[in-house]
């Protein structure tokens, strides 16, 4: 490999450091600011000491672009991790044929790889690849198109990272939902900002967990409370537990005769007056005390407010 030649203004130091043991190298590498110590150490005969400069984020964009090149996988996989590697030497080492995926794997997890190299790490779809994948997948910059394509593959786990990327495209969530993987489909459940259409796909889902879920998500469309209301208990607990759920739907479940559900509603903070004055009156004393501790608190609030 062609060696950087150095500045020899700092010559007295640079001896001093050759004349130094490995691990001394090491950590003057890792925390060294001049340009020509580290092109100096960039050439060490250890591997270690080269690695520790190619994770030094002072290290110049010139020194990283060599180390890109370093016959030994971990100088370029820590190449590959550090922020201030370009994205023309990360595209380089998406490009190479490199054998140790681990160097791939961590230009995809930088930060600074844009879409155009992630979307160059995603044309191998072989099983072997697949950690490089997943790594593109979690990255916030990977585009649409990419992930629109590799929520295509078989595999779950893929799907699953999609499925929690929250700069996933509407279109691909509902394409996920739609094919219905429960693993990918519980992730999407999990979503801050799933679509209704999305929601409605999965409140007829299956899988009893995804459905579980998605009632349990405050960001749940309030419109679907309404169908998961229906379904079997586990669900109807969660949507009666859910502080989004619409007084309206809470309501509907006081009618059922399971008692801890009405306990929930009792609790919940979106019960109506009128519901709470009901389950005041229920058989089961764990209603009857729950709603009448929430209409205490709801007459002592109104009173305070109209002494101000």
């Amino acid at each position: 490999m062609k060696k950087i030649f150095t500045q020899d203004d700092n010559i007295s130091r640079i001896l001093d450091i050759k004349n130094q043991d490995c691990d001394s190298r090491i950590k003057i590498a890792e925390r060294e600011k001049s340009s020509s110590i580290l092109a100096f150490l960039a050439n060490d005969k250890s591997y270690c000491v080269r690695a520790a400069v190619a994770k030094n984020h002072n290290t110049s964009e010139e020194i990283l672009a060599h180390l890109a090149k370093d016959v030994e996988w971990a100088v370029r996989a820590e190449v590959a991790k550090n922020p201030s590697t370009t994205k023309e030497t990360l595209m380089d080492l998406a490009k190479n044929d490199d054998e140790y995926l681990n160097v791939k794997i961590a230009v995809a997890q930088n930060s600074k790889a844009t879409a155009d190299v992630l979307d160059e790490l995603a044309k191998n779809k072989e099983f072997y690849y697949k950690g490089v994948l997943l790594a593109v997948v979690k990255n916030p910059n990977t585009s649409t198109k990419t992930l629109a394509e590799l929520a295509k593959v078989s595999w779950s786990s893929i799907k699953s990272e999609i499925a929690k990327n929250q700069s996933t495209p509407d279109e691909v969530i509902i394409y996920i939902a739609k094919e219905g993987d429960q693993f990918a489909c519980q992730e999407i459940a999990r979503r801050s900002n799933i679509h209704a259409e999305v929601a409605k796909i999965l409140a007829k889902h299956k899988s009893h967990i995804v459905r579980c879920v998605l009632a349990d998500n405050p960001d749940t469309p309030a419109e679907v409370f309404a169908e998961l209301a229906k379904d079997e208990y586990l669900i109807r607990y969660a949507v009666s537990k859910n502080p989004k759920t619409p007084a309206d739907v809470l309501d509907e479940l006081t009618k059922g005769i399971c008692d801890y559900i009405r306990v929930n509603v009792a609790e919940n903070p979106n019960t109506s007056i009128r519901t709470l004055e009901k389950l005041a009156q229920d058989e089961f004393y764990m209603v009857r005390e729950t709603a009448e501790r929430r209409l205490n608190i709801a007459i002592k609030n109104f009173e305070q407010s109209k002494n101000l």
